[in-house]
């Protein structure tokens, strides 16, 4: 329940922080940053958190919490490819359907 409660708080603190009009030559001062898109660089985090929790993953037994992370992770890169985003709904299914099994055989 603690968990619900701080995804709520930061969910909340993000909308609240962000900017709401965002001009297009904004992020054009910012050096080193100009190479990479916005896409791309919403990109890097999820792909990081991918990485990491398949070399976690290999090294320990099987766990459907691992896999309900993974489903976790794989929607958010869904969310960001507009191409893939008919994956949307079996990714959080399978999210539903891990995090379930965890708690039922956890």
């Amino acid at each position: 329940m603690a968990w619900i409660i701080c995804a709520f708080i930061v969910t909340s603190m993000v909308y609240l922080l962000t900017p709401q009009a965002v001009t297009k030559g904004a992020n054009s001062h910012m050096l080193g940053l100009t190479a990479i898109t916005q896409p791309k660089l919403l990109m890097i985090l999820p792909l990081a958190m991918l990485t990491w929790l398949a070399i976690r993953s290999f090294s320990m037994p099987f766990s459907f919490f691992t896999l309900a992370a993974v489903s976790f992770v794989s929607t958010s890169i869904v969310l960001l490819v507009p191409k893939w985003r008919f994956a949307i709904l079996p990714c959080a299914f399978l999210s539903l359907l891990s995090v379930l099994l965890g708690v039922i055989w956890g």
